[in-house]
C-alpha cells in the first residue's frame, strides 16, 4: 500500500509540475484531502490474497492454523 501511495504522489507532482509549475506550488496545491484519497485509492488497490497472505505472515497460529479442531473456515477480510 505504501508504494502504491508513492505511485499516487508522485505521478501528482508530476501532473503539476508538467503544467510549468514547480515544486513549491505542487506543496501549495496539495490537501489533506488529496492526501486522504490517495490513501484510499491505494487500499482498494491490495486484493484479497495479499492481505491473507500478510495475516498469515504475522499471526499464523492464531488465524490460519492447519490443526485447529474447529471447522469453521475462514472467510476473508471482505
Amino acid at each position: 500500500m505504501k508504494s502504491k501511495y508513492k505511485d499516487c504522489f508522485l505521478n501528482s507532482m508530476l501532473a503539476v509540475v508538467n503544467r510549468g509549475l514547480g515544486v513549491e506550488d505542487f506543496q501549495k496545491e496539495i490537501t489533506v484531502k488529496n492526501a486522504i484519497y490517495a490513501a484510499g485509492n491505494a487500499w482498494n488497490t491490495i486484493d484479497k490474497d495479499t492481505l491473507m497472505h500478510a495475516w498469515h505472515n504475522l499471526w499464523p497460529t492464531t488465524m490460519f492454523n492447519d490443526d485447529d479442531e474447529q471447522n469453521d473456515e475462514f472467510q476473508g477480510f471482505c
